[in-house]
């Protein structure tokens, strides 16, 4: 567990709403808000480093990156949130 070569260090996420139009861009927001919620808790910094709202809820896309250690070894899917 955690014993990949890039698994100490930062990570950087990406979340695009897609097709779908206001439904898809409000799941995207949940997504967004459940990703922070599991970085505050474990101990990282996060950064909005680019985000687009929706036209009416929501976002179309945005970028966060998670400084912290081991981010990107719980974020990458194996171990993670993901």
């Amino acid at each position: 567990m955690l014993s990949g070569r890039e698994d100490h260090l930062s990570a950087v996420l990406q979340i695009n709403s897609g097709a779908g139009g206001t439904e898809s861009q409000d799941w995207a927001a949940m997504l967004m808000r459940m990703y922070i919620m599991w970085g505050e808790k474990n101990g990282c910094k996060i950064k909005e480093v680019d985000i687009q709202q929706g036209d009416t809820a929501g976002i179309k896309s945005v970028v966060l990156e998670f400084e912290g250690d081991y981010a990107f070894g719980h974020l990458k899917g194996e171990n993670g949130v993901h």
